[in-house]
C-alpha cells in the first residue's frame, strides 16, 4: 500500500516506502482520526497496523490467520473494530500492546463491514447474509445490542456507514 501526498490535488506524490501488508488483496483500509496510524485488512492474514510518525513503525498484528474483511476506528477514543469471516466482531484498545475491549458476533455470516458513527458512540456491522446490527459502544468493554425497526438486506452488506451528524 501507498501513501501519496495529495497537497496538490494535480500532483499527487508517494511518502516514503510502500507499507507492506496482507499477501493478496487488501478487503479492508482505516487511517485513526488523527492520522498517527493506519490499518489494513486482507484474506487470512488478520489485522496490520502501522505507526505513522516521522518514520514508518509496523506495529503487532492483530487476529493472525484469520480471514478478515473490514475495520475501523473510534473517531474519539483509542479503539479499533475488525470484523471477520466467522461473524466475530472484535473492539480493540489501542495501545502498544493491544487488549481486547469486547468480542461479539453477527451471527455465522461473514462480517463484511464495520463502521463508527461520528460521536462513537454507536457500532454498526453488516454481513454476507444481509444482516444489519448495531450496538451501543459508548462502553466500549461493554456494548449493547441496538433494535433495529427494520434490518436485513436480500444479498450482501458490503459498507457500513453514517452520516456526519450520526443519523
Amino acid at each position: 500500500m501507498t501513501r501519496w501526498d495529495v497537497t496538490d490535488p494535480s500532483d499527487p506524490r508517494p511518502i516514503g516506502e510502500p507499507l507492506i501488508g496482507p499477501d493478496g488483496p487488501a478487503q479492508g483500509l482505516a487511517i485513526a482520526p488523527d492520522g498517527g496510524q493506519v490499518a489494513a485488512v486482507g484474506l487470512g492474514d488478520g489485522v496490520f497496523r502501522w505507526l505513522l510518525q516521522d518514520s514508518v513503525t509496523s506495529l503487532p498484528l492483530l487476529s493472525a490467520d484469520e480471514i478478515t474483511w473490514s475495520v475501523a476506528y473510534h473517531p474519539t477514543r483509542p479503539v479499533l473494530a475488525a470484523g471477520f469471516d466467522d461473524g466475530g466482531v472484535v473492539l480493540w484498545e489501542r495501545t502498544d500492546d493491544p487488549v481486547v475491549l469486547a468480542e461479539f458476533d453477527l451471527g455465522d455470516s461473514s462480517v463484511l463491514a464495520v463502521d463508527f458513527a461520528p460521536d462513537g458512540g454507536v457500532l454498526a456491522a453488516g454481513s454476507r447474509a444481509g444482516e444489519v446490527a448495531v450496538w451501543d459502544v459508548s462502553g466500549p468493554a461493554e456494548p449493547v445490542s441496538v433494535e433495529l425497526a427494520e434490518a436485513g438486506f436480500d444479498s450482501w452488506v458490503n459498507t457500513a456507514a453514517f452520516s456526519h451528524d450520526g443519523k
